[in-house]
Parts: structure tokens; C-alpha cells; sequence
């Protein structure tokens, strides 16, 4: 009887680290991995900068739907409901000291506002 060899040692840990990742697939089916700074490189690298661009793309996405396109986003829709989930859950905890929790609610919201256009 064979015994487990280093490869299926490593394999097995590596199966173990894809399950613990968080990934996020974007509309196009692009995955990302919200664990991994280099997903943020783009981003402000201060909590005060990535603060502001947040409410900048909150803003322009507010005037997106509310005033040059209010035909397109009834209040049902779908996307009106995500985008307002994700401004409530930033507001709710806006002072969070953690730089990389602020660059990903910022991720996520500009991969959201994106598809909008």
C-alpha cells in the first residue's frame, strides 16, 4: 500500500486555500480574489482618498439613475437595490480603520456602477 506522496500533500493544501479565498465574478464572469491587496493596486492607497472617490461614485451614481436616466431605474429595480445595499452597508460602518475593507467596498462598488452605462 502507497503512502500519500508530496504531490497530492500539496495538492490537498492547495484545494484547501482556493475554498477558504473570497471570490468575487463580476457581471462578465471575471474573478477576482477580495483577499489579495494586488486586486486593489488601482485604488488610493490612503482611507481618506479611497473615503472620497467612494462618495464621488456614490454621487454620480445617485445622479445616474435619479435625474439623466430615472425611465431606466424604477425604484424595483434590481440594480437600484444593490447599488442602495451597498451605500448602506459603507455608511453603516464608514469608520472602519481597515484601508483594504474600504478598497474593496469600493471594488465592489464600482464593479457594480460600472455595467450601468
Amino acid at each position: 500500500m502507497r503512502g500519500r506522496g508530496f504531490e497530492s500533500h500539496r495538492r490537498d493544501k492547495f484545494i484547501k486555500l482556493k475554498i477558504d479565498m473570497r471570490i468575487h465574478k463580476d457581471h462578465f464572469g471575471y474573478e477576482s480574489d477580495l483577499d489579495d491587496p494586488d486586486t486593489y493596486s488601482y485604488l488610493p492607497n490612503t482611507i481618506e482618498k479611497v473615503r472620497d472617490q467612494m462618495y464621488n461614485e456614490m454621487g454620480f451614481s445617485l445622479l445616474y439613475m435619479d435625474f439623466f436616466h430615472p425611465g431606466e431605474f424604477s425604484k424595483s429595480d434590481p440594480q437600484r437595490k444593490r447599488i442602495k445595499k451597498l451605500i448602506k452597508s459603507y455608511i453603516a460602518d464608514k469608520f472602519n480603520t481597515s484601508l483594504l475593507w474600504h478598497q474593496e467596498q469600493l471594488f465592489l462598488f464600482q464593479d457594480e456602477t460600472e455595467n450601468m452605462c
